[in-house]
């Protein structure tokens, strides 16, 4: 009895290091391939996508493999593969994606799809078939099979909170290495319990889980341990040498040279070329163009990256003040090391504040002071997270930060000669949002880039001759902007031409907060540099109502009722939509957060660790639930019915703008965590071998919360914007409960 007690515990402590293990491997690998391929939230979410359907492959199917095995021993292996794929396939994400691509080059999607896939397969497999042979042992120890079940559920959960928490606010700054050996380390303390409570033909088993840990251990003390961060560095960027890389709670920032000997050096942060130390043309054209589009510049706001020469050129001209917005305040100390003493001085001038704040906060709370010029130096919308900053409630939070007489200056990526649908489409959407905002919006086609320059008066416009004044009398000492570049670059024919493409524009939708059409515009951009007939299908998905969706859904339910209702599989394909809507309002809750909150990773892991204590807290009350026996498919119905209620109070509590919609998260939480258990109870009480579908209910939940991070990013969101996305949730759960209630009615029937 003494082995038996001493099994159940640490197999306890097996499901807690199962959420922890799963929750940081999931999110460091996620940020290896954000970093390597350059990714947003579609590439983020479709390797959570991957993470989440191969997992449940190794739990449904991968499981049957060993069905006859012996479960402890197999438990073990689990855990030794775990901790030897994991480190495994951080190392070929960079190894993988340099087969192919060159550093700073915008890899192919389907190359990046193809490393993501390749490097979660061992990992996922083997945590998927964790879970569910770990289960297995357990309801072979007990009794109550439905119930201890609930209980592991809980435990795993209780494990993703705690996870989530120490790797936001305390692995996230630390380096990759540190992080892998602390996985590492946990599942062969797991593996090595283990074995000391199997009685018989153990010691090949406790030799092999004792060794590895003492390796392992061994290894991250030694300097191998520091040789083996620089190889995964490398990895990141081959053919060039890595000078200096550090975690922030905001990405990774590296620092690398082409040559030992050259003295250039580029930065990164999270794998994207920022900038060098070196100054470029750029800078020249985003800088005096919208300056002396202004009359009398004095207060400047730059709003992205400044440290390369954009704070040295506003500076020529005779200003007062630069507050430059730069959220990470590592990056400036970083690169405060390496840029040129020319840039230093313009870092360090006492004109120039640096402030490090999110930007959409910092405009939507500065009471303080107006500004003459807002300058955005930021790359196209390509993630939702950047979308924020080209909708036109963001433009009317920069509207209200200018002088009287003020301007805001961005640019886009456009085309030299061919204007591509999606490129105007991109341009559109913006130019769209501007025009809610502004009287007088002009755009300057300049080669391969769409300068956008937006007044709060259409007076304020000044002619060439004017403009060329300006440049004379404030003497402008430029090297590439000359009287001739004015004069060519701001008369000619292409800029009425492309003022009147995008203003006459009746298909680009006008990019909003809750309607993310330039992120759109900009996903179909990028797509077809690589697949031309993927983003014209994907272009055609916009026709394709989500309620078109669902009546398809009620009628095959409709035709097909009776073998529907007959069938084991209903219940666990039914139990995937709760996951789905769970999957997908926090992708919805981050999204919204973004907007109103900024950039904030605390808060948002706070928001993450809500929903898990919601669904740790549901968890226990359906364990109480089952254990007084008042469980049926009715009850179950109930919950159903309380997540279309709970998609209903988060609509309206977002369209009334109200701060209610922020305690959605935790209840969404508590009623996903509350149907898991009873499900699993119901399903389970009708099987044979019940024990050998231990992990069907799991493997259905991961599967619909895969659905979820790939169609919400990808699709819903896209092509029909926040609300139509919760009307479309509502209606999934609506057809859920149909199908529930028949059930019902056919097994009082029965």
């Amino acid at each position: 009895m003494s082995i038996k007690n001493n099994q159940k515990r640490i197999l306890y402590f097996i499901f807690f290091n199962l959420g922890i293990s799963s929750l940081i491997a999931q999110s460091l690998i996620i940020r290896e391939l954000m970093i390597a391929f350059y990714g947003n939230e579609l590439f983020a979410a479709l390797s959570l996508g991957f993470w989440l359907i191969l997992t449940g492959i190794g739990s449904l199917f991968f499981s049957n493999l060993f069905q006859k095995s012996n479960p402890l021993k197999t438990t073990i292996y689990a855990l030794v593969s775990a901790s030897i794929f994991f480190p495994l396939g951080i190392l070929a994400i960079g190894f993988i994606k340099n087969w192919f691509s060159l550093p700073g080059e915008i890899p192919n999607l389907l190359i990046a799809l193809f490393c993501a896939f390749f490097a979660l397969i061992p990992t996922c497999l083997t945590l998927g078939l964790l879970w569910t042979i770990a289960s297995r042992l357990y309801v072979k120890l007990t009794k109550k099979i439905s119930l201890n079940l609930g209980k592991a559920y809980l435990l795993e959960i209780l494990g993703f909170i705690f996870g989530g928490l120490i790797f936001s606010f305390f692995l996230v700054k630390l380096n990759e290495f540190l992080i892998i050996s602390l996985v590492i380390s946990l599942n062969l303390i797991a593996a090595s319990l283990l074995t000391f409570t199997i009685r018989k033909k153990s010691v090949f088993l406790r030799i092999l889980t004792c060794s590895l840990l003492v390796v392992s251990f061994c290894f991250f003390a030694s300097p191998l341990g520091n040789k083996m961060q620089n190889i995964i560095l490398k990895s990141r960027f081959e053919n060039q040498f890595i000078i200096e890389s550090v975690n922030s709670k905001y990405g990774n920032i590296s620092v690398a040279q082409t040559s030992k000997e050259s003295e250039q050096f580029n930065f990164y942060q999270n794998g994207l070329l920022l900038g060098s130390n070196q100054e470029t043309n750029f800078n020249e054209q985003l800088v005096h163009i919208p300056l002396l589009y202004s009359q009398n510049p004095k207060t400047i706001l730059l709003v992205g990256t400044g440290f390369n020469g954009a704070l040295n050129e506003i500076l020529k001209h005779p200003i007062k003040e630069i507050t430059y917005l730069e959220l990470d305040s590592k990056l400036i100390a970083i690169t405060k090391k390496y840029i040129s003493p020319n840039l230093l001085k313009g870092v360090k001038n006492p004109k120039v504040k640096i402030i490090h704040e999110d930007a959409r906060y910092f405009l939507k709370n500065n009471s303080k002071q107006k500004f003459d010029v807002i300058i955005f130096n930021l790359p196209d919308p390509s993630s939702l997270l950047l979308n924020r900053f080209y909708t036109q409630e963001f433009f009317k939070e920069t509207k209200n930060n200018l002088n009287p007489n003020g301007l805001i200056a961005l640019h886009l990526s456009f085309a030299p000669n061919y204007f591509s649908p999606e490129i105007i489409n991109l341009n559109a959407s913006v130019y769209q949002s501007l025009d809610k905002n502004f009287p007088q919006i002009t755009a300057l086609p300049i080669e391969s880039t769409n300068f956008f320059l937006a007044f709060t008066k259409k007076t304020l416009i000044p002619d060439i001759e004017m403009i060329t004044n300006r440049f004379h009398d404030r003497e402008l000492k430029t090297n590439f902007i000359t009287d001739q570049w004015l004069s060519y670059n701001l008369t000619n024919d292409r800029i009425e031409n492309v003022n009147n493409l995008l203003s006459e524009n009746k298909i680009a939708k006008t990019n909003s907060d809750f309607l993310p059409s330039a992120y759109l515009a900009n996903l179909l951009f990028w797509l077809k540099q690589f697949y031309p007939k993927t983003a014209g299908f994907l272009n055609n998905l916009h026709k394709i109502n989500p309620l078109f969706i669902l009546l398809c859904l009620l009628s095959i339910f409709v035709v097909f009722r009776k073998k529907i209702i007959k069938s084991d599989k209903t219940l666990p394909i039914i139990s995937a939509i709760p996951d789905f809507t769970l999957l997908s309002l926090e992708i919805l809750f981050i999204f919204i957060f973004q907007i109103f909150y900024g950039y904030v990773y605390h808060y948002i892991a706070l928001l993450i660790a809500f929903i898990m204590l919601g669904m740790a807290i549901g968890n226990w009350q359906a364990l109480r639930k089952i254990k007084k026996d008042q469980v049926n498919i009715g009850f179950l119905t109930k919950i159903y019915f309380l997540l279309i209620l709970l998609c209903c109070f988060f609509l309206f509590s977002v369209k009334l703008s109200y701060n209610l919609w922020l305690i959605t998260p935790f209840l969404s939480g508590i009623l996903i965590g509350y149907e898991f258990p009873l499900t699993n109870f119901l399903f389970l009480k009708k099987q044979k071998r019940a024990e050998q579908k231990t992990g069907t209910i799991y493997a259905a939940d991961l599967i619909g919360s895969c659905l979820g991070a790939i169609l919400i990013p990808l699709f819903l969101l896209p092509f029909f914007g926040l609300f139509q996305t919760i009307f479309f949730l509502i209606g999934l759960n609506v057809f859920a409960v149909i199908v529930l209630y028949s059930l019902k009615t056919s097994a009082l029937k029965t």
